[in-house]
């Protein structure tokens, strides 16, 4: 597990997303955490911002890959 990805990703879910209290890696983003597809599109725009880089996920069915707070900390959704 990235810690760099998943300390940013609570981050954002913080701030730009107004999750309050703790969020576990393993909290489902729709399910647990509530966010809806605005707050999912805003949570991986932040965090391209952050990276500079492109998230690469399906615009037609997300999230897919990043189903999870937790899902982040592995990278391998990025393009550079």
């Amino acid at each position: 597990m990235n810690e760099k990805y998943l300390a940013l990703v609570l981050e954002i879910l913080r701030v730009h997303c107004r999750i309050e209290g703790p969020v576990e890696p393993t909290a489902r983003l729709r399910e647990d955490l509530g966010l809806d597809s605005v707050g999912i599109l805003t949570l991986m725009v932040e965090l391209e911002n952050a990276l500079q880089k492109t998230i690469q996920e399906n615009p037609e069915n997300p999230p897919e890959t990043v189903e999870t707070a937790g899902s982040f900390s592995r990278g391998t959704w990025l393009v550079s």
